[in-house]
């Protein structure tokens, strides 16, 4: 269906079509093209960060990090429940098993005073999301799992700010999405680092042997393509622009929503880059609906990965279960207008 408004839509206002043509015009459509390696330096100057290996999508950056930190069958990962499903499938593949941990009261991040109570000798990976374009801190985080690598999934946040800092930096991988998120180019990914030792090991992953010799690892073609490289680098030279554009939305629907609708806000030292904005109510199917009805997109948020059929979890996690009962996605891109978020909240207050 073709929404007025629709729930995200991508502001394609750069050189994106400029450096496509650059692509087509020199026969360069695969992953050997200029713009990969663009790619690879403006987003390690963005971040902050000594290396980056763009792949195919950030559910491939996941896959390729958890077999670069040696992940194999009966390893344990923990990762919160309030996810997408993308970020489970990697760990499944591997013959892992994933360890659901909570939301912490009011965040749909996971909370880190429950993750010491989580640790036990097989837990060899955390997973870390930054749901919806908020970010968690990953500097508090290290201090309570002995070591253990964090995998920060920032596929939602890039550009978003804990304690004053750019997310990404304090994880041992950091990893990124370009289908449709913050920087949006169709697809492709990517992961970010800074130690040296992990460069090569991770390279390893990206690219199957030609000829099926050089490796004992069954390895996926994980490489991004020039042409989605290209996309990708136009998003990232206005990347601050764009965040600026959904940050407008979300501060007018923080002082126009009415208050009978709970929202969670970002905290001190922290920028949110709002990949998605939400609104919690006891009447959230009926809100979708009505929203839905007037041509303005909804839906519900990420319902938790532990009620999953494919799981037998008996355990309860409450505070993810009530944010995923209660908490509904409204529009929000930098393509939208004021008019177009008073509209919104105008309908909403209306219900």
């Amino acid at each position: 269906m073709s929404y007025k408004i629709p729930l995200d839509s991508p502001l394609l206002c750069g050189n994106e079509l400029d450096y496509l043509t650059r692509c087509i015009k020199a026969n360069w459509l695969s992953h050997q093209g200029q713009f990969v390696q663009m790619l690879k330096e403006e987003l390690k100057s963005y971040l902050g960060v000594n290396h980056c290996i763009p792949v195919s999508s950030g559910t491939n950056a996941i896959f390729i990090a958890l077999q670069a930190l040696g992940i194999k069958p009966g390893d344990q990962v923990i990762v919160p429940s309030l996810t997408m499903s993308g970020c489970i499938t990697p760990i499944m593949l591997l013959g892992a098993t994933p360890v659901w941990i909570d939301c912490a009261v009011d965040s749909v991040n996971l909370d880190i005073d429950q993750i010491e109570n989580l640790i036990t000798k097989k837990t060899k990976a955390i997973l870390a999301v930054d749901l919806y374009g908020t970010a968690l801190d990953i500097a508090r985080l290290k201090q309570k799992v002995n070591g253990i690598p964090i995998i920060e999934d920032m596929a939602e946040s890039i550009g978003a700010i804990v304690n004053n800092k750019k997310a990404g930096n304090d994880c041992d991988i950091a990893i990124h999405s370009f289908h449709n998120k913050i920087i949006a180019a169709g697809e492709g990914g990517a992961l970010t680092f800074n130690n040296n030792s992990l460069q090569e090991k991770i390279e390893n992953f990206v690219t199957p042997s030609p000829n099926n010799v050089g490796s004992n690892e069954l390895i996926l073609n994980s490489r991004i393509s020039n042409l989605s490289a290209a996309v990708a680098v136009a998003q990232l030279e206005n990347i601050e622009y764009l965040i600026d554009q959904r940050r407008k939305i979300a501060q007018f629907y923080n002082e126009n929503i009415d208050q009978k609708y709970h929202k969670i806000k970002e905290g001190l030292g922290q920028r949110w880059v709002y990949w998605r904005y939400q609104i919690y109510t006891p009447h959230r199917d009926k809100v979708c609906d009505y929203l839905n009805s007037k041509n303005i997109e909804a839906r519900p948020i990420f319902y938790p990965m532990h009620k999953h059929p494919k799981f037998k979890f008996k355990g309860k996690l409450p505070n993810c279960e009530k944010l995923s009962e209660t908490g509904l996605d409204i529009p929000i891109s930098p393509k939208m207008t004021l008019n177009d978020a008073r509209l919104i909240v105008d309908t909403l207050n209306s219900i």
